[in-house]
């Protein structure tokens, strides 16, 4: 008994690419103190992952500071001034600063 099945292949979602170091796109949000490490870190020449270990932090707490998703306490904001050799003032949004 011949059975057909449908062999259609399913769409997958597809992951941007890879972007390339400092490109970033632009937020909508409200500027954040994890804009201001990002920028930081770029002109540092410093991968996300480096800047989280030498912090003393997870990547994925990393990332999420520098997308907005949490903010950083101020422990991790003065270990990120201390490596990214700045004030914590620095790395705090311009109404805060």
């Amino acid at each position: 008994m011949d059975v057909k099945t449908d062999e259609t292949p399913k769409p997958w979602r597809r992951r941007p690419g890879p972007q390339r170091e400092g490109s970033r796109p632009p937020s909508k949000k409200v500027p954040q103190d994890g804009d201001r490490i990002y920028k930081r870190r770029i002109e540092k020449r410093l991968k996300q992952g480096e800047l989280a270990h030498l912090a003393g932090i997870s990547p994925q707490h990393m990332s999420h500071i520098e997308s907005g998703k949490y903010g950083a306490s101020p422990e991790v904001l003065h270990k990120l001034a201390t490596v990214l050799d700045c004030t914590v003032a620095d790395l705090m949004p311009e109404a805060a600063a």
